[in-house]
């Protein structure tokens, strides 16, 4: 192979950290590889392969890496004489090669953590938890911290302020999300406690000028660039303002030119001043004159109002903002965020300590934990910023020659961290690969910065032993695709907007040699403005713009397949028809956007792939399979069943599961069916009956062994592999199952764990490690995301319109490494919310970072491209949407960054550019052909498009058919079906007896209809005592104390008031009541009631036969006929499960029971006989219970009520209520 120079040179320097920024398609895993190959057979020193360390970030590329080592040994082997020492040589190291540590950095961790693991104190039968694992462990330690904090403060706690100021209004879910990013965003650092201390550090040290915090710095910084940036625009348009000869040009001039320098002085406050001094220029400034009238339609005038306009709405909102707050009220907002900050953090850091502590109880640890043991093994402590190693790293930087990084551009500050540990003080040399142009991977705590501060610092200080290399040259894409990723991201990438020049030696050379098309920039007009057609008659709702880009994706690829175009292959050497696999569509994100271009395919009936976990699991041999698990765990979940019967592990055919459906009304579940054909004596029933044996036995050994275990010998019992191995594309439906074995054997629990697992993941639409997911050989249909990486000859980006996600913003607390958490502030009189200086400036270095991310998202989509690249953007009207970002642009050239940060899709971006650049046909579609100027072609291939006839123009026209009678009735007939137990599925499957208390007030004459009726979701939950700040007894808590009292105190204490006082007493010595309780209790009203009839007849049972015969506070739970309730209607054979607690009853001398239901309402007189009326229906439920229950004869019931001392006797017979004093 012939390397270019600086390929050469990156492969043969050997300075002892080297840093390589290697571009797209530059061959930087080569280059990786043969200086390996030549460190290894070089004949004057050679250096044993396993003297290496190679380090990437995923096993994929790891098993790449090994593969191409091995085979470029394989062919240089093959060469050589094996007698001669070059021949010895090379197969020393092929023999080397798989003790040879080319791994993850997770995967050295882990082997750095077995092999020294008695150090860390851990047991040597630790294991590693997948991600949703730990997630689930995660769940349960931030649940458990926020109960703990809930228990331990009160109200006016910095705990509630916290609470108060980030929880939603239904429940505290984004608190405890909020503690899971932050604590993922800790761990990533190589220092988590230290971090936590700085930022409280700069919270407390808070200078006496709001400017000079870090805060004022970040947030003023923004504001100059955007003052900067009117002040360019309006010195370009100044410019040609001067030139201008339209009727009051002069005076219009004067007036820009005056605000121009207006401007100038304000950016010059923000970056020098004081608060309070760029307060009142800010202020001053906002006072600015009108604009002036000037009588001319001049397009030139209109661009002056529109940018002025802009400006004014700019400064409106600085006017209103923190910006315009007085010194004293910024610093009182951060004084005031300084305790609910802390207890923040210290309810992260209490997090990292039960989280630590769950993963301890079951042996496991995270990938966080890998990356900070090691770092602890390798680390023994930090002097100014500079690690020293310990003894660990020294010997374990001494067994390598040379560490090899790739993707550097991925890695976060524990990860550099740890490669440090091992290169400091005479330990291995470094060298990194990556391009920062590539890192997308913010969101899982991936930092960009530190590759560009050491790009930055070897390519600025020209140390001995330090070096950065530049690999510009291409060698995948054709010139045609190299030239429209250049100009987009000269055009687009800066410091301010990408954190990095897009300068020419970043420039992408082409170096592939492959001929390609121009690419293009495709517009579509969706018209969703437009609701009528040209008879004003309503017309057919327009195609969402997803929609339209998906039918037009699905229209051009039919298009360029049937045109026979070829494409080269790298592996045939020469040119072949372009197929769909070539074709890749790209999507910003797969989710809401995946399917809709799924179904635009398969209209044209064009094969597609996807590597959405959703694709995995809805293979035939997963999906079968998870059916047979669920069967196991629950058989009367239908479409589980049935899913199984019919898969090959199952047996059934279709006739088979028909007639199974048919032995029972529909109504009735299929599993019952099931059943009732195994009971006949036909081979049907035969089959019947030995699969539900299996499943009953499954369902019992699933229950005594772990999840992996009980997987594998059921793969081996229902021959699943064999079966599936069988079928076409056999190897791939095999490694799809054993996958899930794999996963199974990771995961503690059960089957009923094991299936939550899977459902988790599926929902997520995360496609698990490994396996072989849906169909080959089609389109391929991804996420940027998962593209990086591969290169296709067709690439078609679609959803270039869609907008940004930036609903973070109003989150109530926003995170960021470095600005740390930003809080609103909550007025306490009016409960109104403000923005703070904090939040203010976390806001911003956010979003900064975030639309640096969506530039390379975009780098990297582009870039998959070899020979042809399409980009797709929909908007509701191309022209209005271009004229309006023509009128942005204050001239030609480069977009500015803030401009380009204001607009919210990768469309704007690219219109913009190109309209910066003079793009001619953009120029006419916006209005401004007379601003086309001759120059260089651009390299785009600009089109616009439309959907003129709807739907039917894009999607595959269905033909007509005769619909079958018999198939329209029976549409027919389920459309209007009406399902005859619709009141049993409104019934609640468990009742409480209290809630059988009449909800409508009975008639004198009849007791009422059992009323169940009130919305629960507008009841207002009970507030914990601990939350409410009371210390008195709600009425519901003493009538606890009361019924308590009742049911404990002893029989020997109830002679007398003095007694009952004493028993009382008693219970509260022993704990079971509280003071408050105690205080609530009446001895008095206890008194009167064994001084009734029924009371002394309660004593006189307990003197005769002690406490046999007498049951105190009596749970009961009861399957009842739900119609006794409800009524008979639609009710048939419905249970419901009806559960109580009856007070007391006693056994009579007559052998009949008495029952006594207490009661603490506060009612006296009259009151109390309307009172007891409501209780009839809940004593009946009581009574019918206790009949039940017992089977003993019922005798009387009462209502003793403790406020009036007043019993009431109940007497079905006459649906009367008699006073029994």
């Amino acid at each position: 192979m012939r390397w270019t120079d600086r390929q050469l040179e990156a492969i043969t320097r050997n300075e002892r950290r080297i840093l390589v920024s290697a571009a797209a398609g530059s061959g930087k895993t080569a280059v990786l590889v043969e200086r390996i190959l030549r460190k290894i057979t070089n004949p004057s020193c050679p250096q044993d392969i396993t003297r290496f360390l190679m380090v990437t970030f995923t096993k994929a590329a790891a098993a790449e890496m090994r593969g191409r080592l091995a085979k470029a040994l394989s062919q240089r082997l093959a060469k050589a004489d094996p007698d001669s020492e070059e021949g010895r040589l090379l197969l020393r190291q092929l023999m080397l090669l798989p003790a040879a540590q080319i791994t993850t950095v997770h995967a050295f961790c882990m082997r750095l953590i077995r092999e020294n693991f008695h150090a860390l104190a851990l047991p040597a039968s630790f294991r590693l938890a997948d991600e949703h694992e730990a997630g689930l462990l995660a769940d349960e330690a931030a649940e458990a911290v926020l109960e703990e904090a809930y228990a331990k403060n009160g109200p006016g706690s910095s705990f509630f302020a916290l609470v108060e100021a980030v929880a939603g209004p239904r429940d505290d879910r984004r608190l405890k999300e909020l503690i899971l990013t932050a604590h993922a965003n800790l761990m990533s650092g190589p220092d988590p406690e230290g971090y936590r201390r700085d930022r409280l550090v700069e919270s407390k040290n808070i200078s006496s000028d709001a400017a000079e915090t870090l805060w004022g710095k970040t947030y003023r910084a923004g504001i100059c660039e955007e003052a900067r940036y009117y002040h360019r625009a309006y010195e370009a348009l100044c410019s040609t303002l001067a030139k201008a000869s339209f009727p009051g040009a002069d005076k219009l001039y004067i007036f820009m030119e005056e605000e121009a320098q207006e401007i100038a002085d304000l950016q010059k406050a923000f970056a020098q001043g004081s608060w309070d001094e760029t307060r009142k220029a800010l202020l001053a400034f906002a006072k600015r004159p009108r604009f002036p009238s000037v009588r001319t339609a001049d397009p030139l005038k209109e661009r002056a109002k529109k940018l002025r306009d802009d400006l004014k709405k700019w400064v409106n909102k600085l006017e209103v903002g923190v910006a315009a707050q007085e010194n004293e009220q910024v610093l009182d907002d951060l004084r005031e965020s300084l305790p609910v900050t802390e207890a923040f953090f210290d309810l992260v850091a209490r997090f990292g300590e039960v989280f630590s502590e769950k993963k301890r109880e079951t042996n496991v640890l995270d990938f966080n934990d890998l990356e900070h043991m090691a770092l602890k093994l390798l680390c023994k402590g930090n002097e100014n910023g500079r690690l020293i190693p310990s003894d660990i790293a020294k010997s374990e930087g001494a067994r390598f020659d040379e560490i090899l990084v790739d993707e550097y551009q991925d890695t976060n500050g524990l990860q550099d961290a740890i490669f440090r540990c091992l290169t400091e003080e005479g330990g291995a040399a470094l060298f990194m690969v990556g391009d920062v142009k590539q890192s997308i991977y913010r969101f899982r705590q991936a930092d960009p910065t530190i590759f560009l501060a050491r790009k930055n610092q070897y390519s600025k200080e020209r140390k001995k032993g330090q070096v950065a290399l530049f690999l510009p040259d291409n060698f995948r894409s054709a010139q045609t695709v190299l030239d429209a990723v250049n100009f987009t991201f000269f055009s687009l990438m800066s410091d301010e907007l990408g954190e990095m020049e897009y300068s020419e030696e970043e420039h992408l050379r082409g170096g592939s040699g492959v001929s390609g098309a121009k690419a293009e920039l495709v517009y579509l007009s969706t018209a969703e403005e437009d609701d009528t057609d040209e008879a004003g008659e309503a017309a057919e709702p327009p195609l969402s713009r997803k929609e339209a880009e998906a039918s037009y994706a699905a229209y051009r690829i039919e298009r360029i397949l049937q045109e026979g175009i070829e494409v080269y292959d790298k592996g045939l050497g020469r040119n072949r028809p372009l197929e769909p696999s070539d074709i890749a569509i790209l999507l910003r994100s797969y989710k809401g956007f995946g399917p809709l271009v799924e179904e635009a395919l398969a209209a044209r009936k064009i094969p597609v792939s996807t590597g959405s976990g959703r694709g995995f699991f809805d293979t035939a041999e997963v999906d079968a399979f998870l059916a047979l698990l669920e069967s196991i765990d629950n058989p009367t979940r239908e479409t589980s069943l049935i899913g199984f019967l019919r898969s090959p592990l199952g047996g059934f055919t279709a006739d088979e599961l028909g007639k199974i459906r048919l032995a029972l009304p529909k109504k009735q579940n299929f599993y019952e069916a099931l059943v009732k054909v195994s009971e006949e004596d036909s081979p049907l029933g035969e089959k019947c009956a030995s699969i539900l044996e299996k499943l009953k036995r499954w369902r019992r050994e699933a229950g005594d062994e772990a999840a992996g275990s009980f997987l594998g010998r059921l793969l081996n019992e229902t021959g699943a592999l064999l079966l599936y191995g069988a079928m076409e594309n056999g190897e791939a439906r095999r490694a799809n199952l054993l996958l899930l074995l794999e996963k199974a054997a990771g995961l503690s629990g059960g089957l009923g764990a094991l299936l939550r697992y899977f459902d988790g993941i599926y929902q997520k639409g995360i496609r698990p490690d490994g396996g072989a997911g849906g169909s080959t050989g089609g389109v391929q249909l991804l996420s940027v995301h998962k593209s990086k990486g591969l290169e296709f000859p067709v690439v078609i980006l679609l959803g270039m319109a869609g907008r940004f996600n930036l609903q973070w913003k109003s989150e109530a607390l926003l995170l960021h490494p470095v600005q740390g958490p930003g809080f609103r502030r909550r007025d306490q009189m009016t409960r109104i919310e403000r923005t703070t200086l904090k939040r203010e400036a976390v806001t911003q270095a956010l979003q900064n970072e975030q639309l640096s991310e969506e530039l390379r998202i975009l780098y990297v989509a582009m870039t998959r491209a070899r020979e042809r690249l399409m980009l797709v953007s929909a908007y509701g009207n191309v022209e209005d949407k271009l004229s309006k970002l023509s009128a942005l642009l204050a001239g030609r050239g480069r977009p500015d960054p803030v401009l380009l940060r204001k607009q919210p899709s990768f469309a704007d971006w690219i219109s913009l550019a190109l309209l910066g650049a003079g793009e001619p046909a953009l120029l006419v579609k916006a209005g401004q052909a007379e601003e086309i100027e001759p120059g260089q072609p651009l390299p785009f291939k600009v089109a616009f498009d439309s959907l003129p006839d709807g739907k039917e123009e894009l999607i595959a026209e269905s033909k007509e058919q005769t619909a079958d009678p018999a198939l329209v009735e029976e549409i027919r007939q389920w459309l209007t079906y009406t399902y005859p137990h619709k009141k049993a599925v409104t019934l609640p499957a468990k009742l409480t007896a209290t809630g059988f208390k009449g909800l409508t007030m009975p008639d004198e004459e009849e007791t009422p209809p059992i009323s169940f009726g009130g919305d629960i979701s507008k009841k207002t939950p009970a507030i914990p005592r601990f939350l409410s700040g009371k210390t008195s007894l709600s009425p519901t808590e003493k009538g606890t104390a009361m019924h308590l009292a009742m049911q404990l105190l002893p029989f020997t204490h109830v002679h007398s008031v003095e007694k009952i006082q004493e028993g009382l007493q008693e219970l509260k010595e022993r704990g079971i009541l509280s003071s408050e309780q105690l205080a609530a209790v009446s001895p008095d009203a206890i008194g009167a009631f064994y001084e009734t009839s029924v009371g002394k007849r309660v004593l006189k049972q307990w003197e005769t036969k002690g406490n046999g015969g007498i049951f105190r506070e009596f749970k009961f739970s009861l399957l009842a006929d739900a119609a006794r309730y409800y009524g008979s209607e639609g009710l048939t054979d419905e249970r419901v499960l009806v559960q109580g607690v009856i007070d007391l009853f006693f056994e009579e001398d007559d052998g009949t029971l008495t029952l006594v239901d207490f009661k603490t309402d506060a009612v006296t007189g009259a009151m109390v006989d309307q009172r007891a009326r409501s209780y009839i229906p809940q004593v009946r439920i009581y009574a019918e219970a206790l009949a039940e229950i017992t089977q003993k004869p019922l005798g009387r019931q009462y209502l003793y009520f403790f406020e009036d001392k007043k019993l009431v006797k109940i007497d079905w017979s006459e649906q009367d209520i008699a006073a029994n004093q």
